[in-house]
C-alpha cells in the first residue's frame, strides 16, 4: 500500500549541454514525484535524456535549473545510498570500450588526427562527455574538431553516408556493425590507449546488502566463471548467444564483438587475477578523470568498490 509520502521530487528541471553548435537541451521543464514504495518506469528512445535524469537524481550531475530532491532534501551531491544499473549487459569489462569509429581509408590514427575533421555524437551521452576529456588529455585544439549531433542511429548513418569522418561509439559493437552494414573495412582508436580509461561495467550492489556474504560470493563466483569460460571458448560462446537471442545478428559478428570485449577484461594492474577483480590504481585513474573533467566530487577508491567477495571460503 502506498502511503503518499513523496520520496523523489523533480520540479521544472532543465539540463543544458554546451556544444560548438550551440546549446542542446537534454531535459526541458521535467517535473514529477515518486512516492515511497512506488515503482516508476521512464520509457523513451536512446538519447532522449533518461540517463541524464538518472544522473541528476543520483547527484552525479546538477541541473542547469530546477530542483531535484530526495527524502525531502535537495540533491546537491552524489547520493551514497542508491545506485544506478547501466544499460549495457556487459558485466566485467574493466577497461573502457569507448572509441572513435571510422572507415579504415580515413587518415585517422589518434586524437590529434581529428583536427580538421567532423565527428558525430549523441549530445550529452557518456561517449560525448568522455570525448571532451580525450581532447584535453591529448592537447587537441577543440576549435578545430567539428562535432555534429544526431540521434543514436543517425550518427552511424552519417558515417556511412560520408557526412562525417568518424563517430563516437563502442568499438566492441559498432565497428562490426558498420562493416556488416556497408561491407567496408572499419577502423577505430581506443580512448584507453590515449589516456582516458574509465572503468566500464561491473557488478553493482546496494551497500545495505554488503553483509550477505554468501549470496554475494556466489553471484561473483558465477559471473567470473562465466566470463572466463566464454573467454576460453569464444566460438561456442558466440554460437550460444545467437541461439538464445536470434536477433543478435550473425554468429561471426558476435564472435568478433566478443573477442574485442575479452581484451577489456584486464588492465595492467589486474592481469593474472580472477575476472572482475579490481585494482585501487585503476579507480584512482577513473576518479581523477571524473574530478578533473567531469567536475564531480569524489571520495577515496575504497568507498566505491570491494574485492571481498573473491575471497570466499
Amino acid at each position: 500500500m502506498l502511503n503518499g509520502h513523496k520520496f523523489v521530487e523533480v520540479s521544472d528541471v532543465v539540463r543544458v549541454f554546451g556544444t560548438p553548435e550551440g546549446e542542446v537541451r537534454a531535459l526541458d521543464g521535467v517535473s514529477f514525484d515518486v512516492r515511497q514504495g512506488e515503482f516508476l518506469s521512464i520509457v523513451g528512445p536512446s538519447g532522449c535524456g533518461k540517463s541524464t535524469l538518472a544522473m541528476l537524481i543520483a547527484g552525479l550531475m546538477r541541473p542547469t535549473s530546477g530542483l531535484v530532491a530526495m527524502g525531502g532534501r535537495t540533491v546537491d551531491r552524489p547520493q551514497t545510498d542508491l545506485g544506478i544499473v547501466f544499460q549495457n549487459a556487459v558485466l566485467l569489462a574493466w577497461r573502457s570500450a569507448l572509441d572513435n569509429v571510422y572507415f579504415a581509408d580515413k587518415p585517422i590514427k589518434g586524437p590529434k588526427d581529428l583536427e580538421g575533421k567532423k565527428v558525430s555524437f549523441t549530445a550529452g551521452d557518456s561517449i560525448h562527455q568522455a570525448f571532451q576529456a580525450l581532447l584535453k588529455v591529448n592537447s587537441v585544439d577543440k576549435s578545430k574538431v567539428q562535432e555534429v549531433y544526431f540521434d543514436p542511429r543517425g550518427k552511424m548513418t552519417a558515417v556511412m553516408a560520408g557526412q562525417v569522418d568518424a563517430m563516437g561509439g563502442y568499438y566492441t559493437t559498432q565497428a562490426g556493425q558498420l562493416e556488416e552494414a556497408i561491407k567496408k573495412k572499419a577502423a577505430y582508436f581506443r580512448y584507453v590507449d590515449f589516456g582516458v580509461n574509465a572503468l566500464s561495467q561491473g557488478l553493482l550492489i546496494n551497500t545495505r546488502y554488503l553483509g550477505e556474504k554468501d549470496l554475494n560470493c556466489r553471484m561473483v563466483r558465477a559471473s567470473s566463471k562465466a566470463w572466463m569460460e566464454a573467454a576460453k571458448s569464444p566460438d561456442e560462446a558466440a554460437a550460444i548467444l545467437v541461439e538464445m537471442f536470434p536477433k543478435a545478428g550473425a554468429v561471426e559478428l558476435n564472435l568478433q564483438q566478443w573477442k574485442d570485449t575479452v581484451q577489456l577484461m584486464y588492465t595492467a594492474n589486474t592481469k593474472g587475477k580472477t575476472a572482475g577483480w579490481m585494482a585501487a590504481a585503476d579507480w584512482d585513474t577513473l576518479l581523477g578523470l571524473q574530478k578533473t573533467y567531469g567536475n564531480i566530487q569524489t571520495k577515496a577508491p575504497a568507498e566505491y568498490y570491494t574485492n571481498e567477495f573473491f575471497d570466499c571460503k
